[in-house]
């Protein structure tokens, strides 16, 4: 809440800062089953229908991460780099407790906005145009809405 003022909502990461600590209290169980809705405070309420949302969210994103990481088979031991606004107010912990961010997610970064920083990055040094082709022509797009194996892990990923 800003100046004190009654809140309007939750953003996203106290969403899931929330739905992790409900978790833990047992408010919400593993299947996302929550009795009544939850008052933080005046204006600031957690709904079933809210923690439904959020889990087909986190299923999702989670089920795209495992997806992409089995399709290049890479895996998580070194280091993980979140980039975006949303991933710079992440709580790592948090999204983990959820099922958001695999548990074998190591050395989590947060990056920002790695997408201006590169494209900043470019337009500074005109010899990374080569190295971004080869990264360019090394790319291969993988079709999450038609893989098996995402729709396996969407499944198994919904349990929090």
């Amino acid at each position: 809440i800003i100046d004190a003022i009654t809140a309007r909502g939750i953003c996203g990461g106290g969403l899931i800062e929330g739905v992790a600590a409900l978790l833990e209290l047992g408010i919400i169980d593993e299947t996302g089953y929550m009795a009544e809705k939850f008052a933080f405070c005046d204006g600031a309420e957690l709904t079933p229908e809210d923690v439904r949302k959020l889990q087909m969210s986190k299923s999702a994103i989670s089920a795209g991460i495992k997806t992409l990481i089995k399709t290049a088979e890479v895996d998580f031991a070194e280091q993980t780099l979140l980039a975006g606004g949303f991933g710079s107010n992440l709580n790592i912990q948090s999204a983990r407790r959820i099922g958001l961010l695999p548990e074998n997610a190591k050395n989590v970064t947060v990056i920002g906005n790695a997408a201006l920083g590169g494209a900043s990055m470019l337009l500074l040094d005109g010899n990374l145009k080569a190295e971004c082709q080869k990264i360019l022509n090394k790319a291969t797009v993988v079709e999450l809405a038609s893989s098996p194996i995402f729709s396996e892990y969407f499944m198994t990923d919904m349990m929090f």
